[in-house]
């Protein structure tokens, strides 16, 4: 019986850790500037690219609204805030400075900061708060800032292009789909 159950766990969790990936999807929801803040710092407000798994959220990308602006986000920990204690603290995103205007957003978010990190509450349909934080290169040993507290209500959700695997029955070549012309 035990290791009848512990058979069934065993395989449940190999099926769910194989379902992973395909129970990922991409997502992309756009924000308006509800604070003066958000407005200030952002303008017209903020698109997000994230994925969603099971039971989590993953933001990849942030853009601005109605400007060319995009920067690259990557998971951080707790840790790159040198000490700051934050209350509620989510997940934290480094913003790469390296690529796209990862820069500049740590210039609008965090004047005066080389590094910065961006929290966002549950990112849904409903009020987002984003919290950005950033570095003092000046004390390289303290403790990171808190820069900016920005509010924004949910706009709209944009289709992404299908990234699954191609129809095995679907020859571009004939152009007349499953089973050819």
């Amino acid at each position: 019986m035990v290791k009848t159950s512990a058979l069934i766990v065993a395989a449940l969790l190999a099926a769910a850790a194989a379902a992973g990936p395909a129970l990922a999807a991409d997502h992309m929801f756009s924000f308006s500037p509800d604070s003066e803040t958000a407005h200030r710092l952002t303008g017209e407000g903020i698109t997000l690219v994230f994925k969603t798994r099971l039971v989590s959220q993953t933001v990849t990308r942030i853009l601005a609204t109605a400007v060319p602006a995009t920067a690259d986000l990557n998971p951080a920990s707790e840790r790159v805030l040198n000490g700051l204690r934050v209350e509620g603290l989510g997940q934290l995103y480094a913003v790469d400075t390296k690529a796209d205007q990862g820069a500049a957003y740590v210039r609008a978010f965090c004047p005066g900061a080389t590094k910065a990190w961006i929290e966002f509450s549950h990112i849904s349909r409903y009020p987002l708060t984003v919290r950005a934080f950033g570095d003092d290169p000046k004390v390289p040993a303290s403790p990171a800032r808190l820069c900016a507290t920005m509010t924004f209500i949910f706009k709209g959700e944009w289709t992404l292009p299908s990234r699954g695997p191609p129809d095995p029955l679907d020859d571009p070549l004939s152009g007349g789909g499953p089973g050819g012309s």
